[in-house]
Parts: C-alpha cells; structure tokens; sequence
C-alpha cells in the first residue's frame, strides 16, 4: 500500500491524541495513587506526593497540579477529553469566567475542524489571545515546587548516608577482625601468611 500524504498527517494526529490521552490518564491514575495509596509513599519517606514524582521521574510536578487545578472547574473538566490537558491547564490559569468560557469554545472548535487538540504553545498563545495576559504561576506553586525539588535531594542525600554509613561499618568490622587476628599472634611473629 503506497503511503499518501493525508494518511501520514492522519496517523501522526492519532499519535498525538493518543500522547495527550496518555498524559490525561498519567494524571488521573497518579493524582489516584496519591490519595488512596498515601501511606504507601508516605513510608518510604516522602512528606508530599510532588517530592515522590520528582524522585523517581515520573512527570513535571507543577505541570500535574495545574491539571489538577483545572479538573475541579466543571466547565473544564467536562470537555477536558476533547480539548487536551493543554488547553484544560490552560483554560485553569483563566481567572474570568466569561473568558475562560469564550476559550474553552475555541478549544472545543478546534478539536472538531482539526481533530487533534492544541499543543502546549497553541494553548497557551490561545489563552494569552483570549484571557488578554498570558497564565501566570502562582508564587506559592513555585516555592512548593522547589519545596518538593529539594526534599526529593535530601531524600537521595539520606541514602547515599545510609549507604555510607554501611560501608563504614562494614570497614569497621573487618579493621576489628583483623586487629582480633593481630592481637592472636606472638611478639616478633610474622603477619604475613605463610605458603
């Protein structure tokens, strides 16, 4: 089958819904774990759920709680599927109603001229047009971050202590048993092993 060129942009738009899907259900099942399995991360030692993501990787930690933010708008919450995580981060920074209403239309608009949702340059050149300034990080959401950025380091720094401090005593050990093998010797033997 030869390839055309309408059926190459209609497989790469069905790769970037099914990335956006992705992101959407990384969110939902981490925002899941992070209330139902609290104890779980709160026992290997992380004081915030954001600490836990930024230490094994899992996604930007201020990125998945403007989702959060977001979802608990219903106006945004109910065409989030259709309009991308994007958009709906997007759509949560507008702080006027009646502008993130006119937003959330063209996001909806646009899913259905073009079939994919806008990118994350498109979303936020979109919310700057219609919201007249573009979606601003809130200060605490940056303290927070950092918050998190930095207990995610003591955490790796305590575990590099621990295992250095079983390395220490694990030398330890082995200077007392040789000190016990010394100590078992007569004056002017060698400690050299004979062969």
């Amino acid at each position: 089958m030869k390839m055309t060129l309408e059926m190459l942009v209609s497989e790469l738009k069905a790769l970037r819904i099914a990335v956006d899907t992705a992101r959407a259900a990384l969110f939902d099942r981490a925002h899941q774990i992070e209330t139902e399995y609290a104890s779980l991360w709160k026992e290997a030692g992380f004081a915030s759920f954001d600490g836990f993501l930024k230490a094994h990787d899992i996604c930007d930690t201020r990125f998945y709680r403007d989702y959060l933010g977001a979802m608990k708008i219903p106006e945004v919450e109910g065409v989030s599927s259709a309009i991308g995580v994007y958009a709906a981060v997007a759509a949560g920074q507008i702080a006027n109603r009646g502008r993130r209403e006119k937003y959330l239309q063209a996001a909806v608009m646009r899913f259905e001229q073009d079939g994919v949702p806008w990118s994350s340059q498109e979303a936020r050149a979109q919310a700057k047009s219609i919201a007249g300034t573009p979606p601003k990080d809130s200060n605490l959401n940056k303290q927070a971050t950092e918050r998190d950025r930095l207990h995610a380091e003591v955490v790796e720094l305590k575990k590099k202590l621990h295992a250095a401090e079983r390395e220490v005593l694990g030398l330890r050990e082995e200077n007392e048993k040789l000190k016990r093998k010394l100590a078992g010797k007569k004056p002017g033997q060698s400690t050299q092993p004979t062969a």
